[in-house]
C-alpha cells in the first residue's frame, strides 16, 4: 500500500532538536513514526526538507522498515514551485493521503488562479507556500485524503464574504479555502461536528465562469488528542510530588473572546487565596501567543512566564494536580493525556470534551464547580496512597486499555475513517530494523 503524509500549512519537521509540541511538529513526527511501522504500508511518501539532514541512526529510529521515500530528496529552496510534489508523484498511484493541518492553510495557497469577485486575482501570502504543493497535488490527482486537525482554530468558520454582484451561497458560517477544490473525505479531529468549506467548484478561465460552492465536510473524533502520548511507558512517575497544582496554558489567539480562558482560569483557580502558589506556565517556543498584560498584572505571582516544554514536563511530573481548560468550549485537547501520563491528575472544566469522546461521563476528572474541584484535591492530599492508586487506575483505563502505546489507538480510528475506501490497515506495529538500498521514487 502506498500512503502520502504531508503537512498542510506548516513545515514537515523531523529533526529531534526542532520538534515542538505547541506547533504540532511533535504530532507530525509521531504520525510518521506510527505509519512507518504499519505492515500494511510498504511505501510511505513524505515531503520534508529535514529528511536528508537526519543521521542514519535518526532515519532508522523513524523508519525501521526502510519504507519512507522523501519526495523532496533533491529539492532546492530556489526551486520552490507549487508543482514540485505533483511532478514527483504524478505517475504513482497513492492509495490515500493524510494531511496534518497547520496555520498557514489559508484562503489561497496557490497564486493567481482564483478570481476575486471584486476585481483582479487572489494572491497568497508567503507562508502559504507550506500548503501550495500539497493543494496542487491533491487538486490535480484527486487522491483520496483525510485532514488531521487537533485545534479548532484551524477550522474556525466565518460568515460568508458578501462580494459585489455575488449572492451569499449560504447563511451558515463557512471555512474560506477558495483553492481547496478537491475535498477531504473527512477531517480527523477531537470532536464530532460538521463544517462547511467555501471554495471554487473548479478552476475557470474567466471571472464570469468561476463558480463558488459550499461543501459540507464531516469532522470526527479520531483520537488525535492521544498522539503526543504514545510513548507514555518511557515515563517513570514519582510517588511523592513537590507541587500541589500547576497549569500549562496560554491565552490563545483567534478566538471570538480572548478572555474565555482567563475568565475560566480566574473563576476556578486564581481568585482563591489558597492557590497563590499555583503556577501558570506558557511554552517558551511559542512566539505568537502571550497572556495580555492586563491579565498578568492581576495575578503576578501566578503567571510564571514561558518554559521549554520539556522543562514544563519536569514541573508537571512533580505536580499532583492540574486543571484543564480547552482552547474553546466542547473540544478535547492533548492536555489531559499529556498531564495524566506524567502522573498529574487532570481535572477538567465542565465545558471540556462535552461529547465524552475522551473522558467518560461521570469520570472523577469531571468537576461541576470549584468547590467540588477543591474537595477532591483536599481529599486526595489527605489520602496519598489513594491518589497514587487513582493515577495508575486512570492511566490503565484511559491510556493502556485504549492501546495508546505506539499509536495502535490511532490506527483503529484511521481504519474507521478508511471504511468508505474499503481499506483496512493491520492493527500491528512492526519495528524490525531493515537497512538496505533505499527506495527509489519509481
Amino acid at each position: 500500500m502506498k500512503v502520502l503524509f504531508g503537512s498542510l500549512g506548516s513545515p514537515n519537521i523531523l529533526k529531534s532538536k526542532n520538534l515542538k509540541r505547541y506547533n504540532g511538529s511533535v504530532e507530525g513526527y509521531n504520525y510518521i513514526w506510527i505509519l512507518a511501522r504499519n505492515p500494511s504500508i510498504d511505501h510511505l511518501y513524505i515531503a520534508s526538507q529535514d529528511w536528508e539532514g537526519l543521521s542514519p541512526l535518526e532515519k532508522a529510529d523513524l523508519d525501521p522498515r526502510n519504507i519512507i521515500i522523501n519526495c523532496y530528496e533533491n529539492y532546492k529552496k530556489s526551486a520552490s514551485s507549487h508543482t514540485v510534489l505533483f511532478e514527483y508523484l504524478k505517475n504513482i498511484q497513492i492509495d490515500f493521503a493524510l494531511c496534518k493541518l497547520g496555520y498557514a492553510w489559508g484562503k489561497n495557497s496557490l497564486p493567481d488562479i482564483i478570481f476575486n469577485p471584486e476585481g483582479g486575482m487572489y494572491e497568497c501570502q508567503e507562508q502559504n507556500a507550506y500548503s501550495s504543493n500539497l493543494i496542487y497535488f491533491l487538486n490535480n490527482t484527486r487522491t483520496p485524503y483525510f485532514m488531521l486537525c487537533p485545534d479548532p482554530r484551524q477550522v474556525k468558520a466565518q460568515v460568508p464574504v458578501k462580494w459585489n454582484k455575488v449572492k451569499f451561497l449560504t447563511s451558515e458560517p463557512v471555512i474560506h479555502r477558495y483553492d481547496t477544490i478537491h475535498k477531504p473525505i473527512e477531517i480527523m479531529s477531537q470532536i464530532n461536528m460538521e463544517v462547511n468549506l467555501l471554495s471554487v467548484k473548479e478552476l475557470a478561465k474567466t471571472a464570469a465562469e468561476q463558480i463558488f460552492t459550499v461543501t459540507p465536510i464531516p469532522l470526527r473524533y479520531r483520537g488525535t488528542d492521544l498522539i503526543t502520548s504514545i510513548f507514555y511507558d518511557k515515563i517513570k512517575i514519582p510517588d511523592n510530588k513537590k507541587y500541589r497544582m500547576n497549569i500549562g496554558m496560554m491565552q490563545g489567539i483567534n478566538l471570538e473572546d480572548n478572555s474565555y480562558r482567563f475568565n475560566c482560569l480566574k473563576d476556578w483557580v486564581l481568585k482563591f487565596p489558597f492557590n497563590k502558589d499555583v503556577g501558570v506556565y506558557g511554552s517558551k517556543d511559542n512566539k505568537t501567543e502571550n497572556w495580555d498584560e492586563e491579565f498578568v498584572k492581576q495575578y503576578p505571582l501566578n503567571f510564571k512566564g514561558k518554559r521549554d516544554y520539556k522543562d514544563l514536563d519536569d514541573i508537571l511530573l512533580n505536580t499532583r494536580y492540574t486543571f484543564v481548560i480547552g482552547i474553546g468550549p466542547h473540544w478535547s485537547t492533548a492536555k489531559w493525556a499529556e498531564n495524566l501520563i506524567l502522573g498529574c491528575i487532570p481535572f477538567v472544566h465542565p465545558d471540556y470534551d462535552t461529547q465524552y469522546n475522551s473522558i467518560p461521563k461521570g469520570s472523577i476528572l469531571r468537576v461541576k464547580s470549584p468547590e467540588e474541584l477543591y474537595e477532591r484535591i483536599e481529599y486526595f492530599d489527605n489520602h496519598n496512597t489513594e491518589r497514587i492508586d487513582l493515577v495508575h487506575s486512570l492511566i490503565q483505563e484511559l491510556i493502556i486499555e485504549r492501546d495508546v502505546k505506539n499509536g495502535l489507538n490511532f490506527i483503529r480510528h484511521l481504519n474507521d475513517a478508511l471504511e468508505p475506501l474499503n481499506i483496512v490497515l493491520q492493527e500491528k506495529v512492526e519495528s524490525t530494523l531493515i537497512r538496505k538500498k533505499p527506495h527509489t521514487l519509481f
